[in-house]
């Protein structure tokens, strides 16, 4: 999984740029590192990686999110072409490309996550995508 992503002096922007970094560089350890075991992570409704709930924790992140999405999408990548920090809130608007393995289908598809960082630490993701689009990417 790739990502492109630049530096920041504000301390929210650095902290969300180094969990892409992370990501970017293939150092998944890393990157669930920078989320710690209280971040909510939230999907989009209707992403294959849905749970009936919110994600707690890197771990569930990493089992229910990360592991799928790197067995469903061959070479991801996330480009980020916009980074707004608003505070403790940081919203990027992007891009996922990448190929369905099991229908060959190529994924480009924009996103916008927002990411909440107080003190540093990541305590929340917040997913936005067309996921119908996603899901014919797989099928």
């Amino acid at each position: 999984m790739t990502t492109t992503a630049s530096t920041s002096a504000d301390p929210a922007i650095s902290a969300v740029h180094a969990f892409y970094a992370a990501l970017g560089s293939g150092d998944i350890p890393a990157a669930l590192a920078r989320l710690g075991d209280t971040v909510t992570w939230h999907e989009a409704p209707g992403m294959p990686y849905q749970g009936p709930e919110p994600y707690h924790g890197a771990q569930q992140v990493a089992e229910h999110v990360l592991a799928p999405i790197t067995t469903d999408i061959d070479g991801l990548t996330l480009t980020n072409r916009e980074v707004l920090g608003l505070g403790t809130t940081v919203a990027v608007l992007g891009s996922y490309a990448g190929t369905a393995p099991r229908s060959g289908r190529p994924l480009t598809l924009p996103y916008l996550h927002v990411w909440t960082v107080i003190d540093d630490h990541i305590t929340e993701f917040r997913q936005y995508t067309n996921t119908a689009a996603y899901r014919a990417t797989l099928s």
